[in-house]
């Protein structure tokens, strides 16, 4: 047996950890649940997060640009849900959306299976969580880390970034979603130590692997760049400049919010029970990401370490073909390279 007393996942039974496997890297969830299958481990608890271009969509840009019927949507489910015990999440987190935009027909038939699915939905407006919530009141809705983005960062934010207000902040979105998600310079430089200043530490979601310059000016109009692109109408531009580019290496590693494993560890000690990794859209080799995204969980010591990961490796390859016999016609999206270690 697998010792787990050094690694995050010993803390498996008490939390749900958001994976960027939905509409993107289902096959690293896969092959993650399968490993810990194999070695006779129990399931992670996931949020499999991630959207198709729609209008309402935000975050990264989308790898599936196709509109989806039904019957693929069905597919998809089954293996992340069923198969592998995940729960769906749309991130419908496009911060700028308009009430005539409610009226899309595709991002609106998206929600309706969703819906009906059991999925969850993160946003980042207003308008949209109550549009959400209109049509099913005991729909999840989270509050996406955009929101705090925009308000705290940037030339354009609507307020100071201080512990205060920051913590004011987060208390009143708690009122308003199920969940929400905090910016990681505020869980990492406040929240490790203060646990008590947040009404239901229950309900807050901490992202964990957060590389960005720390309070980078640029975030807000970087991520309403990124967020438009899954509005295939606009054809923006997939250029732009990231802050950190500008700064040393020594800067960059310096001036980062990715937690530590005693931070996250001391979080989830004071309450903490969702646990955020980003990897969405991220320009590294499809095998590579798997393993970065399972050793942020396992972090197992030595031996073990290199065990897993080898595990995990042939899994990948196995888990390919087993994606590819539920959702076949994804492919020309999710697979023509990334195999060979070429792009995702």
């Amino acid at each position: 047996m697998i010792d787990c007393s050094n690694s995050m996942f010993k803390y498996n039974n008490s939390v749900i950890w958001s994976l960027p496997c939905l509409f993107q890297y289902e096959v690293i969830l896969g092959a993650i649940q399968s490993s810990l299958e194999a070695l006779g481990l129990p399931l992670l608890n996931v949020n499999a997060y991630g959207s198709p271009a729609t209008l309402w969509s935000g975050g990264r840009g989308p790898i599936v640009k196709d509109k989806l019927d039904k019957n693929t949507l069905r597919k998809l489910f089954n293996y992340v849900n069923n198969v592998n015990k995940a729960i769906p999440t749309f991130t419908f987190s496009r911060i700028n959306i308009e009430k005539d935009d409610l009226k899309d027909e595709y991002a609106n038939f998206l929600l309706d299976f969703a819906i009906e699915h059991g999925a969850r939905f993160i946003v980042s407006s207003e308008i949209l969580r109550d549009h959400i919530k209109r049509k099913s009141s005991n729909a999840i809705v989270i509050a996406s880390i955009l929101k705090s983005i925009v308000r705290f960062q940037g030339k354009d934010k609507l307020e100071e970034a201080t512990v205060e207000n920051e913590t004011n902040y987060y208390n009143r979105l708690l009122k308003e979603y199920d969940i929400v998600v905090t910016r990681p310079e505020y869980s990492k430089n406040v929240l490790v130590e203060n646990p008590q200043l947040i009404d239901d530490i229950s309900r807050i979601e901490v992202l964990i692997n957060q590389l960005c310059y720390s309070n980078c000016p640029n975030a807000p109009l970087h991520n309403i760049k990124e967020s438009n692109k899954h509005n295939l109408s606009t054809q923006e531009s997939s250029r732009f400049f990231c802050y950190k580019n500008r700064v040393s290496i020594k800067e960059q590693y310096i001036k980062n919010s990715a937690h530590s494993q005693s931070e996250v560890e001391k979080l989830i000690n004071a309450g903490v029970r969702h646990i955020k990794l980003q990897g969405r859209g991220e320009n590294v080799p499809f095998i590579i990401n798997g393993i970065n995204i399972a050793s942020q969980i396992f972090n197992f010591d030595g031996a073990n370490s290199f065990l897993l990961n080898s595990i995990l490796r042939d899994r990948l390859i196995i888990e390919y073909a087993r994606f590819h016999s539920f959702v076949d016609n994804l492919d020309k999206w999710y697979f023509p390279n990334n195999l060979l270690g070429l792009n995702y």
